[in-house]
């Protein structure tokens, strides 16, 4: 689904692009090679970090409008309150903006404590409606894999048959208006710490 978004993207003239949980090779900046204006945002310092700040704060670092397209991979998982984002998201894209999110649907326990979240593809239209301002694009899940656990119960033996899972899940979704929706909790209040911790 990725290539479908990169292909929506590289339709658009001159977008302007924001990576959340840009820290690292830059790998995903090349998919945008059209692009008039890459941004790399992530908490954390680093390569291919432009702007270094909490995604639950997007308003406070980028302009009302600022950008046609948003990403984030493998980052959702390791935010708090993913549905604040979302809310963030829609007040810095543009109309008709694009968004494409991918986080695990299961995946081994990681960057503990920071690591909150498995999305499944009807979780993305709970975050990304017509109340967030956004109306979903397409979804999916990719990836399989089976759960296996490492002491067999008498449950898991009878539902292993059913233990079928997806490593990846996501969502490219547009901006369709604004949204009246605040979500005004610091997650610094809830969340001790720094991430990752």
């Amino acid at each position: 689904m990725a290539v479908k978004f990169i292909n929506l993207v590289s339709n658009m003239v001159n977008p302007n692009v924001l990576e959340i949980g840009s820290r690292g090779d830059g790998k995903f900046q090349k998919w945008f090679n059209n692009t008039s204006n890459y941004i790399g945002f992530d908490i954390k310092d680093g390569d291919n970090v432009n702007v270094v700040g909490d995604a639950h704060e997007l308003s406070k670092f980028f302009r009302a409008e600022q950008f046609d397209a948003v990403f984030s991979l493998c980052v959702f998982e390791h935010i708090a309150m993913p549905w604040k984002v979302a809310l963030e998201m829609n007040s810095i894209m543009k109309p008709g903006g694009l968004c494409y999110i991918a986080a695990p649907q299961s995946w081994a326990v990681h960057m503990h404590p920071w690591d909150f979240w498995r999305f499944t593809d009807s979780a993305w239209r709970v975050l990304f409606n017509k109340a967030t301002g956004f109306e979903v694009i397409d979804t999916a899940m990719g990836q399989n894999a089976a759960l296996v656990p490492e002491l067999p119960n008498y449950v898991t033996v009878l539902n292993s048959a059913n233990a079928n899972c997806f490593q990846i899940s996501a969502v490219i979704a547009k901006k369709i208006g604004a949204t009246n929706l605040t979500w005004d909790i610091n997650v610094k209040d809830i969340m001790p710490g720094i991430y990752p911790a």
